[in-house]
């Protein structure tokens, strides 16, 4: 109950005060994996100079933002990465940082533990490296997630894991819990499966079986959204008025999140707080209200992941119910009275 007063609370004077409280950023589109299942713009594009990042930074600082999330691509992959994580730490940003690992080494690792990161987020797909090397096409890099797990550990630098749930690595998810739980990882299991964001939807066959989906639920890989039930009937979303965060794109592009790709300003175009706060695009979507969406008209609506964006990246159309998110809200529903 305290938690929920305090979210609430947080989220209310977040949007009173019109601040962006979290920016996620794609720091680049390269990537030295190649997964089956990868959501990124693959095309090479024009990335943010170092100065470039270092002056939208402080025209993040200047509108209050809070937190950033970096993420690419592969955001190690760009050697300016330590200089970027030592200004926004100076400007007193709290940082979080996903990645593969990949590339990390120990002396990497303890620069990490020195910028006292909010976290660290590696993705792992299998519990071997068979099934994981077969998702990221890439031989050996099972063994090189691994080792920056182990020394994440060893330096006591937070992370988290998250492993997408695939309908070829879904033998292994107990085993990862299994793993996780004996060497006491704090870990995510990820079954939304999106499309490209090219239009391709290769990406798709990946999906979990409707099978695979109900035995998730009896295994309690996936809560989906029950622990949060009672905090959306008690305050339900209303679209996108309390709109508090953005994503920005390699070449500074402004998005409203990472699978809304509706432009919505160009920062080597404009201010950050031009764009905040004058954007005609994002203007509209701040006014859309829960009536305007086909989610909220559903018999579910307080009992949902209710992921809208999903139906614009799946379907280029915002307003229309995300056919992935209803397919597994039904399983979950049907999973539950059963139980």
């Amino acid at each position: 109950m305290k938690f929920e007063k305090s979210i609430f609370a947080l989220i209310n004077k977040v949007e009173k005060a019109n601040m962006p409280f979290n920016v996620e950023w794609e720091l680049t589109n390269r990537c030295n994996l190649d997964c089956l299942h990868c959501l990124r713009d693959r095309r090479t594009d024009n990335e943010l100079s170092t100065e470039e990042i270092k002056d939208i930074f402080l025209q993040l600082r200047k509108e209050n933002c809070f937190n950033l999330t970096f993420t690419g691509g592969e955001a190690f992959l760009r050697k300016d990465l330590f200089e970027i994580l030592h200004f926004a730490k100076k400007l007193e940003f709290a940082i979080s940082v996903y990645s593969n690992g990949t590339l990390l080494n120990e002396k990497d690792i303890k620069l990490l533990k020195k910028l006292n990161l909010a976290a660290v987020q590696i993705s792992l797909y299998g519990a071997t490296k068979e099934v994981h090397d077969s998702i990221t096409r890439v031989r050996g890099s099972f063994d090189k997630t691994m080792s920056a797990i182990r020394l994440l550990k060893k330096h006591k630098v937070p992370f988290s894991i998250v492993t997408m749930a695939f309908n070829r690595n879904f033998s292994e998810l107990r085993q990862i819990r299994k793993m996780a739980k004996q060497n006491k990882w704090d870990i995510l299991f990820d079954f939304v499966i999106y499309p490209a964001l090219q239009g391709d939807n290769s990406p798709l066959c990946l999906r979990t079986t409707s099978e695979q989906l109900g035995l998730a639920f009896k295994y309690k890989l996936s809560s989906w959204r029950e622990d949060r039930v009672g905090m959306f009937k008690k305050a339900p979303p209303i679209g996108f008025k309390s709109l508090s965060g953005l994503h920005l794109s390699s070449a500074g592009k402004v998005y409203p999140s990472v699978l809304l790709r509706i432009e919505i300003g160009d920062l080597r175009k404009d201010t950050f707080h031009n764009i905040w706060h004058n954007s005609p695009k994002l203007k509209w979507l701040r006014s859309l209200v829960k009536e305007d969406f086909e989610c909220f008209h559903c018999k579910w609506y307080n009992d949902c992941c209710w992921k809208i964006e999903m139906a614009y990246l799946e379907q280029g159309d915002l307003f229309t119910a995300p056919k992935e998110i209803c397919r597994i809200n039904r399983i979950f529903h049907e999973y539950k009275q059963r139980r």
